[in-house]
């Protein structure tokens, strides 16, 4: 099948999934940022890049070197007759880069969002009725296939996802997404809708209590010029009490929707095996979490500013429209909003992902 695989951004899912997809067979285009020209210069001059790690966590099963049809800056060329388009992009330029992409995808291309970010499919579906691309079928997950290293000629595995519920919002066609996406990761299933993606993404779930729990410890080390494990440094007993409190308010948003609730405990158990009576427990025995390498001391930074504004505060704001209480995530919001110096509320409007009205219009968009 040929796939095009548009951007890279901070974690690298794009390299992961080019070279994983290559290696299963598929003809594959990558498409990066001119600003990535020297971290990439290996990869385009020889039209591929050497992939390494457990065979196990990578749909191809296989390592070895993965080869490109194309890999390069050229947008129009790695989207040429592309029937599945996977984006890799910063979560703030993904509606405006997807805008300058959309009349060049081919005619029912089906796009799928590799990322971690909450509402994807919403803002690009938007994004596609207005430029008049109602052909195209956007869809999301509640994380990306695949977790890996790039070390600008070499990409090491890392964790593979499994049985990841995709959605979109044209939810009476996901037939037709899973029908071109199963081709490239076979165990994609259907959820009910991006009400129950956007709600049950990982790191809506995983990130808030830890990080503002655990951000004076990342400035010492940020100050002490020292790294951190994120996910063994500050997982408390405290941050898995406000991680489970979270949970519980999210559940009642969840229940005013319509949208199954699943707590964080159970999603990692589905994502990745972990094991646990609570948010705490669970993330202390995940082993994809707890073998992670070091990390920067300021990477919560990057991870809030997108977690924030286009995943707690449209919680928030979804909440009030059906008048169930959210203070919890709204503390979130603004606290994080003074700590980062951003204003917690300028991500997406509901208005701007197709959630504006009462719970049962919203349902009847989005599940039909």
């Amino acid at each position: 099948m040929k796939v095009s695989i548009i951007g890279n951004a901070a974690r690298n899912i794009g390299i992961a999934t080019a070279a994983d997809l290559a290696l299963a067979g598929h003809e594959v285009s990558l498409c990066v940022p001119e600003n990535a020209s020297e971290q990439f210069s290996t990869v385009m001059d020889g039209k591929g890049v050497l992939v390494q790690g457990d065979v196990k966590q990578l749909s191809a099963g296989t390592t070895g070197f993965a080869n490109f049809a194309y890999a390069g800056h050229d947008e129009k060329t790695a989207l040429e007759d592309a029937a599945v388009v996977i984006l890799d992009l910063p979560l703030p330029e993904l509606s405006t880069r997807f805008a300058n992409l959309v009349d060049h995808l081919p005619r029912e291309a089906v796009v799928h969002v590799q990322s971690y970010g909450c509402w994807a499919a919403a803002m690009l579906g938007r994004v596609a009725i207005v430029a008049g691309r109602n052909d195209i079928l956007v869809t999301e997950a509640k994380a990306p296939t695949i977790a890996a290293r790039f070390d600008g000629s070499v990409v090491t595995a890392g964790v593979l996802r499994r049985k990841l519920e995709i959605s979109t919002t044209r939810i009476s066609q996901i037939g037709d997404a899973l029908a071109r996406l199963n081709a490239l990761f076979p165990d994609f299933i259907a959820a009910s809708s991006v009400l129950q993606t956007s709600m049950e993404n990982v790191n809506l779930m995983v990130h808030p209590a830890m990080s503002l729990l655990g951000c004076a410890m990342f400035e010492r080390a940020e100050l002490a010029n020292e790294t951190i494990q994120f996910y063994r440094d500050a997982n408390s007993p405290g941050a898995g009490l406000l991680a489970d409190a979270l949970d519980a308010e999210r559940a009642g948003v969840c229940r005013a929707y319509g949208v199954r609730h699943q707590g964080l405990p159970e999603t990692l158990s589905a994502t990745y095996g972990a094991t646990g009576e609570d948010s705490y427990t669970t993330v202390a025995s995940c082993s994809a979490y707890q073998s992670l390498p070091p990390m920067k001391p300021d990477i919560w930074r990057e991870w809030i500013l997108d977690d924030v504004p286009f995943g707690v505060s449209p919680l928030v704001l979804l909440g009030d429209q059906a008048g169930v209480p959210v203070n919890l995530h709204r503390a979130i919001a603004e606290i994080f909003g003074v700590l980062l110096g951003i204003d917690p509320w300028a991500g997406p409007s509901l208005e701007q992902l197709g959630l504006k009205g009462s719970p049962a219009e919203v349902v009847s968009r989005m599940v039909g």
